[in-house]
């Protein structure tokens, strides 16, 4: 059993190319090293060059290597986005690809507006669902295919994938040949999942990991007001692991008992971020706790 983790432009506080709060690329990339970090994920397309060349350059001479890319897709469920939809993970694939990113990190839009209300459906059925579940499988044979990427779908609260059932029912119904998972510990758990349980039930479908934990007093807050997780994030929901209600020590002891091996980013989402000295100290202490249980960066 081996876990080898990096870190991610999310535990800077960045969620968007570009944001008056988030801190520039460059120290992103210099905190990331100083705090022991040699993995990283792309982050929103746009955030760091998208230059092949430049972004290169700037991973190799801090010692960095690049995991994985992201991508946000809207309408998953519609045939007619389907071809927008592959032309945007094309572009991203092909910037990350030649830099050795293993994992394309896929998350579906959603379903709540900027006031909190509903604007497409919470959970899919019928040819929704198989349109849906279509296009995760042709968005992973294209990757896999043309770039070598291995598509690892992000279940992700507020989304219509973000329960249990509904992310049984994505590995039931998907093409195991193209559709694997990304197990967001606390998006999990935030939705009640038990992520040591689903990594036993899964590991095979499971290559990737993002590290996120919750804390629970704000997350009670949240699902008794109906907050999105958004705003439960401005509340701090999403907490350093050593205070968290995430269960690490279980995950670690799933991993050894099925002898799963992989990688996993960290992630502590701090949108928007109050100062920009934040992030860094986190990082490592962070990093710290990770490294107790013989995970390695």
């Amino acid at each position: 059993m081996t876990l080898k983790f990096g870190t991610a432009p999310d535990s800077w506080g960045v969620w968007l190319p570009e944001h008056p709060t988030q801190p520039l690329w460059p120290q992103f990339l210099d905190e990331a090293t100083s705090t022991g970090h040699h993995l990283i994920e792309l982050g929103p397309y746009g955030y760091l060059p998208t230059d092949p060349a430049v972004l290169a350059h700037e991973l190799s001479s801090r010692g960095q290597s690049l995991i994985a890319a992201t991508m946000v897709a809207e309408d998953m469920h519609s045939v007619g986005h389907r071809a927008g939809i592959l032309a945007e993970a094309r572009k991203i694939a092909t910037l990350a690809s030649p830099l050795g990113a293993k994992y394309f990190v896929l998350m579906a839009e959603g379903y709540l507006g900027s006031d909190g209300v509903a604007t497409m459906p919470t959970s899919l059925e019928g040819s929704d669902w198989t349109n849906f579940v279509d296009t995760c499988d042709e968005v992973g044979k294209l990757l896999l295919e043309e770039y070598g990427m291995v598509l690892a779908f992000h279940p992700h609260a507020d989304s219509v994938i973000e329960y249990a059932w509904q992310v049984d029912k994505l590995l039931d119904d998907s093409d195991s040949r193209f559709t694997q998972l990304c197990l967001d510990t606390g998006h999990y758990e935030y939705r009640d999942g038990d992520s040591a349980a689903l990594l036993r039930e899964k590991f095979s479908r499971i290559p990737y990991l993002h590290l996120k934990s919750i804390e629970a007093a704000v997350r009670a807050r949240a699902i008794a007001e109906g907050m999105s997780f958004g705003d439960a994030v401005g509340l701090g929901v999403a907490c350093e692991p050593s205070v968290g209600s995430v269960d690490f020590a279980a995950l670690a002891q799933a991993m050894k008992d099925v002898d799963w091996s992989g990688f996993a980013i960290v992630e502590q989402d701090m949108f928007p971020l109050a100062a920009l000295d934040i992030p860094a100290p986190i990082a490592k202490k962070s990093r710290e706790y990770y490294n107790t249980f013989g995970w390695t960066n």
